[in-house]
């Protein structure tokens, strides 16, 4: 048998049915339905806690918030299908749920007219706190970063959490958590010039492979929490372009991490020498683009980054590009109208970064040219008839469909594109 305080018990009963009805867009009627918040741990009525009152596949909804006894009463409703939930600043989120109903599944509550349901009660789980400080290599504290919950352990559900801020001690302080093992994440606040900091997890790794997770206990405060930020401001990267063009014009440098993906313009001197200040450790691609006249000049690398200060050299050579033909399986006609010809980089078969496309117009009688080039280059066409497909793409008489186009500065490859129909 479930036991209620008498207090709540007493505010529950039927003459709280006689209040007026709870403000909201729930149309009026004769139904009603109430009930009780307890702590799950203390068994103790939650005052203060807002409770939802939701019409199933319909948007309209009412709230309304416990009083001293824990108690909630939505009162002269329409008899219809309805959601609960609940909103405290104590306890985490919850939906009302039948005994046997696990999380996260929800319950409905239904009413019919002159219906008065009073024990749709709920048993909250208070939330957990945690409470630490970030602080970097040496030691000093770390103010205005953003301290969350990432992924949980596997024997732990993801409930959303605000995060919270760290003050100019670095201390943080979060409330309200979901109870379990956790990822704890760092967004570090971003020095002027230098790139946007990577996540930092607890204890202070950039990797969450490495990390450790936190544990959570219900109405407990877990302290001591302390965020050590890897060392990155000091992190610099010299780029320096080498050419043996002097009349070279608009020479401009990228800089991309893949994953996640970043990508930033380079800032070039007139001596061609760039740098790029708090990088973290990992893998980069550089590239280096220019202009003489009517020709293109390219380069680019693969960076592996450790740390401290490294320098790169990009060697400014003539562009590679492809002059190509699209056709139709078995000499079938198609139209080119507003059909474009991309190509992104390819890196061990991977797009190193798929919003930087070089793009042209494929001709009326199927050709078309791509400059500027270098690497290896996966073809698509943009604006196809969706009726068609490609079925090959060959270079040289060789079918790169899978592995992407293969070039070497300087020289023009041959691509035939051919479509069939799906």
């Amino acid at each position: 048998m479930r036991l209620i305080p008498l207090l709540a018990a007493l505010a529950i009963g039927d003459a709280s049915f006689a209040q007026p009805s709870v403000p909201g867009s729930i149309p009026q009627g004769t139904s009603g339905i109430s009930g009780v918040l307890i702590d799950a741990r203390t068994k103790q009525p939650i005052a203060g806690c807002n409770v939802g009152l939701i019409q199933v596949n319909v948007p309209r909804n009412a709230i309304t918030t416990t009083d001293f006894a824990g108690a909630y009463a939505f009162i002269g409703i329409a008899d219809a299908e309805y959601h609960l939930n609940t909103q405290c600043d104590l306890h985490l989120p919850s939906c009302y749920r039948s005994p046997g109903t696990e999380p996260p599944g929800c319950d409905t509550v239904a009413v019919v007219v002159d219906q008065r349901k009073s024990n749709i009660d709920f048993n909250l789980i208070p939330g957990a706190s945690a409470k630490g400080r970030v602080v970097d290599a040496s030691g000093r504290p770390i103010a205005g970063a953003t301290v969350r919950l990432g992924l949980p352990r596997f024997d732990a559900r993801f409930v959303p959490a605000k995060p919270a801020q760290t003050s100019r001690d670095g201390t943080f302080t979060m409330t309200n958590l979901p109870v379990g093992g956790y990822l704890m994440e760092v967004d570090l606040p971003q020095a002027p010039g230098a790139l946007r900091p990577p996540i930092v997890y607890f204890p202070g790794v950039l990797m969450f492979g490495d990390a450790s997770f936190v544990e959570l206990a219900a109405g407990e405060i877990t302290s001591g929490l302390t965020i050590v930020a890897p060392r990155l401001s000091d992190n610099t990267l010299t780029v320096r372009v080498v050419t043996i063009e002097h009349s070279l014009s608009g020479v401009e440098v990228s800089f991309v991490r893949a994953m996640p993906l970043v990508t930033r313009p380079v800032p070039i001197d007139a001596s061609g020498v760039g740098t790029i200040k708090g990088i973290a450790p990992g893998l980069y691609f550089l590239t280096a683009r220019a202009r003489s006249q009517d020709r293109h000049w390219v380069a680019h690398d693969l960076v592996e980054f450790s740390d401290g200060e490294q320098e790169v050299l990009l060697y400014l050579e003539p562009a590679a590009r492809i002059a190509g033909r699209v056709v139709g399986e078995n000499g079938a006609p198609i139209t080119y109208d507003g059909v474009r010809v991309g190509a992104t980089w390819l890196h061990d078969g991977i797009e190193v970064n798929p919003l930087d496309i070089t793009e042209t117009p494929v001709a009326a009688n199927g050709t078309f040219t791509l400059d500027g080039l270098f690497g290896t280059r996966k073809l698509q066409l943009i604006g196809l008839d969706p009726d068609w497909e490609v079925r090959s793409i060959v270079q040289d008489r060789s079918d790169v469909t899978g592995s992407g186009v293969a070039l070497t500065a300087n020289t023009e490859s041959k691509v035939v594109i051919t479509l069939g129909r799906r």
